[in-house]
């Protein structure tokens, strides 16, 4: 649920949605002079228009825009081209260039040889841009875990079904549903199905300078995990 007193669901996620562009169109330019915009893509095939170069875009591509950065879509494709996208503040940690990916890429090697690159079962693909895509197989969970109270995390299910666990909660996670995690609560999501379940996860932490902050609103309200995007149309 919302904080009671702010209305705010996440701490440094200040929009999270999805976005649909139709066969044939070309959004309007848009521009976010104090927000990164993080973005996947979840189906469909189209361009990305910015700084007067054309970027290719398809089912699996992550992208970052920096700040200030103009942009516009463009469906270059028969089907819709979808989506699922967050804003936040620039970080302190955060390049002040364009990155885009896609899944069937390496990961960046100085991630190689690292204990911890997902949570059992629960790896992503390729390196990621803002947001990263990942599946749990078959009849596999994730790792419980938890993270730390400056951490929004917002987990969205693109193919495949399964059960969220939260503490003593489980919550059937379908195609169409996001679900924002409590920074510190134990978490794991699992697929007891037979088909792969593909999902698209973004995280955002705050700046040391915030931390303290958040910290404190962390402790001052009691903040439940609760599904903060209603299931979309049935689209699978």
């Amino acid at each position: 649920t919302p904080n009671a007193e702010t209305g705010e669901v996440c701490f440094e996620i200040n929009t999270y949605g999805r976005a649909v562009v139709i066969p044939g169109v070309t959004t309007e330019p848009a521009t976010y002079p104090d927000e990164v915009v993080c973005m996947g893509v979840a189906s469909g095939q189209g361009l990305l228009h910015l700084g007067g170069k054309k970027t290719a875009l398809r089912a699996g591509t992550t992208f970052f825009i920096p700040a200030g950065l103009g942009h516009r879509f463009q469906n270059t494709g028969d089907a819709e081209l979808e989506f699922i996208f967050s804003r936040r503040p620039p970080g302190r940690s955060d390049a002040n260039t364009f990155a885009c990916h896609h899944w069937s890429e390496d990961r960046h090697r100085d991630s190689w040889g690292r204990p911890m690159q997902g949570h059992w079962n629960h790896v992503p693909r390729g390196p990621g841009a803002g947001v990263l895509i990942a599946d749990i197989p078959p009849r596999k969970f994730s790792h419980p875990h938890n993270h730390p109270p400056t951490v929004d995390e917002i987990w969205y299910v693109n193919r495949g079904q399964g059960w969220h666990w939260m503490r003593r909660e489980y919550h059937l996670h379908s195609p169409g549903y996001a679900l924002w995690l409590e920074p510190s609560e134990l978490h794991s999501l699992m697929n007891p199905n037979d088909e792969n379940l593909e999902f698209i996860f973004c995280a955002s932490s705050a700046d040391w300078t915030r931390q303290e902050a958040a910290r404190k609103r962390l402790r001052g309200s009691v903040r439940r995990s609760s599904v903060c995007a209603a299931t979309w149309r049935g689209r699978r």
